[in-house]
């Protein structure tokens, strides 16, 4: 409990008088800015049952600060941002032999540093941003979420849609873990009252589980253009078309289900991705609203010495009722993403996320990620009060492709961690069935509190693997200030 101890200390004894940014110099022309957050964590995990006398029921906890300062002016701002990230309790007995590994997330934070309460300080943002309506120009070291290109003052649920649901499934700053990761290049945008054109070239930084965070890992390069026409455009609609091309050229390991002994997976990575997705939301006579999304991505190129041939697709539908108590909001859908059908053939048929923020979609991403994945699911989001927000799901999990592996990992989280891993399906299809409950509440414009708490009972999959206990729970407590 210590980092929710410390976050309350911090939250007590900071300004609450303060604006949402502290000006600390302010004219017609030019703002000098301060900004603040502080987040602790405890996270309680108990993993699937290992064989032998390891781990996998602990707690641990963190705190992260982050301080900003903005110098903003009509055509140029600039932005700096400090974080510091102290860990606690990270457990060193929770990493069993192969095929079993880590057992849950603290292990996988152990596993980069070696450390039960690892702790550092780097630079999070340090970036210009020219502004000449209607273009902007941002370079330096930045944050990315692809999909959220345009959002709308106007319209909170197109909003959660493409935030919640959408965004950050193949880049972004895996905002979720405690060290999180930067980008460090330019993104350059045009945009007007019908489209907006988002251009971008950067490396990602170290971070998410590993401490080092204000690294930037060079041999991995990305390029990134998306085409989004806004609300409008096309009738109650948000669409978008990207490209990304990822080439990462550090030489490791790569996580597929090529035999140990396999020379293909010699030589580098180098994908390209074509996507798109449409969003709508539909008012309805009988105070009512329905939603839709539809997204898909296509990946070609070379994974070492294999050909990368793979595919993704993400279909959902929501309604709302607007004029009952809790106002809930029913949504289900189904998620797909291809497998590797044969490890002896010359082609890599693994959908690869490349830099995504994994639990957006997966919610207990120690678990599984979203390649070689089928995901069928329903979520019950409910409104106690305007400041209070409820959400349940249910997970029906299994691998698109037995052949294939089991996978977990959100990207490249070092230079000499390859970022995704799996454990053998042993031919089994059904990973498992997880239901969990999300509570959100805002105390008012600093304060927040989210509570998750979910548990997985797995399937044929996870009983392969860990025989002497297939089920688990994964529980969260988060408190968050922000100035």
């Amino acid at each position: 409990m210590r980092s929710l101890i410390i976050s309350l200390f911090i939250v007590i004894f900071l300004p609450l008088a303060a604006s949402a940014d502290i000006t600390l110099y302010g004219s017609d022309s030019v703002k000098l800015l301060l900004s603040g957050e502080v987040t602790g964590r405890v996270e309680y995990w108990n993993f699937f049952e290992p064989t032998g006398s390891f781990n996998n029921d602990y707690f641990y906890e963190f705190t992260r600060t982050k301080l900003g300062l903005k110098f903003e002016t009509a055509y140029l701002d600039a932005f700096l941002q400090a974080q510091n990230v102290n860990m606690f309790g990270l457990p060193d007995d929770a990493i069993a032999p192969a095929p079993q590994g880590v057992l849950g997330g603290g292990a996988i934070y152990f596993v980069h540093d070696r450390q039960k309460n690892p702790t550092s300080t780097y630079l999070r943002h340090a970036l210009l941003k020219l502004k000449i309506a209607p273009f902007t120009l941002t370079a330096g070291r930045l944050t990315f979420f692809d999909g959220e290109e345009v959002l709308y003052k106007d319209d909170p649920k197109m909003n959660w849609l493409k935030k919640v649901r959408m965004s950050e499934r193949l880049i972004g700053p895996f905002g979720w873990s405690s060290f999180q990761r930067s980008f460090d290049g330019a993104v350059a945008t045009y945009d007007d009252t019908a489209i907006n054109v988002t251009g971008a070239a950067f490396h990602p930084t170290q971070g998410g589980f590993e401490k080092n965070g204000g690294i930037t890992i060079r041999d991995i390069d990305v390029a990134y253009v998306a085409l989004t026409l806004k609300k409008g455009v096309v009738p109650n609609s948000d669409a978008r078309l990207f490209y990304i091309f990822y080439e990462d050229d550090r030489g490791l390991q790569k996580a597929d289900n090529q035999p140990a002994s396999s020379l293909l997976d010699e030589g580098d990575v180098r994908i390209n991705t074509l996507g798109l997705h449409v969003a709508s939301t539909f008012r309805l006579a009988d105070k009512s609203e329905m939603d839709l999304i539809l997204w898909g991505a296509i990946q070609r190129g070379k994974w070492g010495q294999l050909d990368q041939k793979s595919w993704a697709w993400n279909a959902e539908l929501g309604y709302q009722f607007l004029d009952v108590p809790l106002k809930p909001w029913v949504r289900a859908g189904y998620f797909v993403s291809s497998g590797d059908d044969d490890p002896n053939d010359d082609e890599h048929g693994t959908f690869t996320q490349l830099l995504p923020t994994v639990r957006k979609q997966s919610n207990t991403p120690a678990y599984y990620n979203y390649m070689n994945i089928e995901d069928l699911f329903a979520m019950l989001i409910l409104k106690p009060s305007p400041k209070a927000t409820i959400k349940l799901d249910v997970n029906f999990v299994g691998l698109n492709d037995s052949a294939d592996r089991w996978y977990f990992g959100s990207g490249a989280t070092s230079k000499t961690v390859f970022g995704f891993t799996g454990r053998p399906s042993q031919g089994e299809d059904y990973i498992g069935t997880m239901a969990g409950g999300h509570v959100f509440y805002n105390f008012n414009e600093y304060l927040s509190l989210y509570f998750y708490y979910s548990h997985m009972w797995g399937g044929d999959v996870v009983k392969k693997t860990f025989p002497e206990g297939s089920q688990g729970d994964f529980s969260f407590l988060e408190l968050t200030f922000k100035f």
